[in-house]
């Protein structure tokens, strides 16, 4: 019998996002990409394709996070945050009963955290987050997550 011990535990959120809900994040946020890599392509694209042919998944497949490396349209949201708050942002993929969830949380590693994540209190977080959430349609209020 073996247990599994590695794990995961923050604060953050679920994303329970739609296409729609994707695509209008990255216009809400459209300030910030263009200083991401690759960012003013991406911007153009979201802007001009069609809502029924955009497919963030697939048209953001190849998206790499600056701060974490994580990979596709998360990877987006979550250097998008980074560029806003200076916090930097990572996200999961966690199985819930047989489903994959979409988790957003603060990568916090005491030994490298920059100022603005050492003076960071719950509510501080709990503000920002909330703001994220109902960027990308609304979800559940953040709370404690262990992947």
């Amino acid at each position: 019998m073996s247990m599994q011990t590695d794990c995961i535990y923050g604060y953050g959120f679920k994303v329970y996002a739609s296409d729609e809900d994707l695509r209008q994040f990255i216009i809400k946020h459209k300030d910030v990409i263009p200083f991401l890599s690759r960012g003013r392509e991406l911007l153009d694209y979201t802007e001009n394709c069609k809502p029924d042919e955009f497919n963030p998944k697939e048209d953001f497949f190849d998206w790499e996070n600056e701060a974490t490396g994580d990979e596709g349209i998360y990877g987006l949201i979550a250097d998008v945050m980074y560029k806003e708050t200076g916090i930097v942002f990572e996200y999961r993929i966690a199985q819930d009963d047989g489903e994959d969830d979409v988790i957003i949380l603060p990568q916090m590693y005491p030994w490298h955290m920059n100022e603005t994540e050492k003076s960071l209190t719950q509510e501080k977080l709990e503000e920002i987050l909330k703001k994220y959430i109902e960027d990308l349609g609304g979800q559940p209020i953040p709370e404690y997550i262990r992947l």
